[in-house]
């Protein structure tokens, strides 16, 4: 068992190495996803307070009497 061991030992130590280099490059492509849908996210509330400030700056372009939908002029 102690040849085995000390045969296959720089082996388990590079398949160790491996899977710690895949797990660092998984996580690290999970975390630029991460930041890429914040971005995206934080890019759509800017878009959404800026129509939301145009709005808030909108007038009407009539008078109230003008408008033929208004149950009111009858």
């Amino acid at each position: 068992m102690e040849a085995l061991i000390a045969w296959a030992w720089p082996y388990l130590v590079a398949a160790l190495a491996v899977v710690g280099g895949l797990w660092m490059v998984r996580s690290g492509g999970v975390e630029y996803g991460r930041n890429q849908e914040r971005a995206k996210h934080a890019a759509q509330e800017r878009e959404n307070l800026d129509r939301i400030k145009r709005a808030a700056d909108a007038r009407p372009s009539g008078s109230v009497y003008d408008d033929p939908y208004n149950r009111d002029n009858g």
